[in-house]
């Protein structure tokens, strides 16, 4: 099972650079045939699933790179006195939560802590999955606008 999970984040960013590379040619094909596309053509549901995959892909990254940064092959310890550039006789504990928010927090004995999670990860996990949602909502709503002209 882990090699799955190693082999899976090892091919994701290829597979979110080509599907970002054919969104890219279909915006550039668009643009050269000046002429802009029709509601249905924009919420076509391929373009718009292809998006889907890629906003996941980005979500599933970001939080395996905020889940990995307090992957630590060194001890505890020296992890969090790297990192904060705190002694390391004063560490007590790593508090870890692997669901959103992603943080991995050093705790040392006065109470303060650091953070090993980098600044970028939660908002990028917020931004691509939002991205997630809102491409598979209008997948729907172009599924749902085909429907109604095939009705008339």
């Amino acid at each position: 099972m882990a090699e799955f999970l190693i082999c899976c984040l090892l091919l994701a960013p290829l597979v979110f650079l080509v599907l970002a590379v054919r969104l890219a040619l279909r915006v550039v094909r668009a643009v050269r045939r000046g002429r802009p596309p029709t509601p249905a053509q924009a919420l076509s549901p391929k373009p718009l699933l292809e998006l889907a995959a890629m906003s996941f892909l980005g979500t599933a990254l970001c939080w395996a790179a905020g889940i990995g940064s307090g992957f630590y092959i060194l001890d505890p310890d020296q992890m969090c006195g790297m990192a904060a550039g705190r002694a390391f006789s004063a560490f007590r504990t790593i508090e870890t939560q692997a669901s959103f928010p992603v943080r991995q927090i050093c705790r040392w004995t006065d109470g303060s802590g650091y953070d090993l999670v980098p600044a970028w990860v939660n908002p990028a996990i917020a931004l691509f999955f939002a991205a997630f949602l809102a491409s598979l909502l209008a997948c729907l709503a172009g599924l749902i606008l085909r429907r109604r002209q095939v009705l008339r």
